[in-house]
């Protein structure tokens, strides 16, 4: 967590946030959010996510960060991991359901429901 050691808030680049279903969310850049949240600030500068993403995904891990009781950026402070964990307990989880999500597209597709 020191990579924002030498840095001044000015020099941290925005977190984006979107409006999924009333909430804004953060869509990126949740290291910079929690690093920045270590070294004390109050506030984080943040810009209106304007790529197009998988929003349907989107609420399933916000649900997952809910169901948890992770809620805001504090609530990491006793969960951090190391990269190995995190690929597992957090990657590799969201991309199974990127998996299952493709797969239920494509077969609604395939039955001419889509």
């Amino acid at each position: 967590m020191d990579m924002l050691e030498n840095i001044g808030a000015s020099e941290i680049e925005p977190i984006p946030i979107k409006e999924l279903d009333g909430e804004l969310i953060s869509t990126d850049g949740h290291t910079r959010m929690f690093a920045m949240y270590l070294r004390g600030f109050q506030e984080v500068e943040a810009v209106w996510e304007d790529i197009e993403m998988d929003w349907e995904a989107y609420r399933i891990f916000v649900a997952w960060c809910k169901n948890e009781g992770i809620t805001w950026i504090g609530h990491l402070k006793e969960r951090v991991i190391g990269p190995d964990d995190y690929q597992v307990l957090w990657l590799d989880r969201c991309r199974v359901i990127d998996d299952k999500l493709e797969d239920k597209r494509n077969q609604a597709v395939d039955k001419g429901l889509g």
